[in-house]
């Protein structure tokens, strides 16, 4: 999903923080890159990723009310699915799912391509 490139150079202390301190932030965009940093951040430490509470925190920002929110946390926790095998790291439920096939509607392309391309592999 997310483009291969090197990895970033920030401190391990940093990153955690700024996933931590974004998440519930009443700025969408905000919200958002934290979905994106708990990726990168799987990518550098997954086993921080699992202890810290990150994946509930992503699981969390799907049920956002912002469209481009969502499909950013559906990306992430996508991402980090695709190593984890056959683990349901998207935490499917049928209110989940209700979220995700309301958020569709108001995603935009690249976002209900993300939707639906989680949607198909539950």
């Amino acid at each position: 999903m997310f483009e291969e490139s090197p990895r970033p150079n920030v401190p391990r202390g940093k990153l955690p923080l700024d996933a931590r301190r974004g998440a519930p932030s009443k700025r969408r965009y905000v919200r958002k890159t934290a979905a994106v940093c708990v990726a990168k951040l799987h990518d550098i430490s997954p086993d921080l990723v699992r202890d810290r509470g990150f994946l509930d925190t992503l699981r969390d920002l799907v049920g956002d009310p912002n469209p481009t929110v969502v499909a950013n946390a559906v990306a992430a926790l996508s991402e980090i699915g695709a190593g984890a095998g056959d683990e349901d790291v998207l935490g499917m439920s049928h209110a989940r799912l209700q979220k995700l096939l309301a958020a569709l509607n108001e995603c935009t392309e690249w976002g209900q391509v993300t939707i639906l391309d989680a949607l198909a592999k539950y």
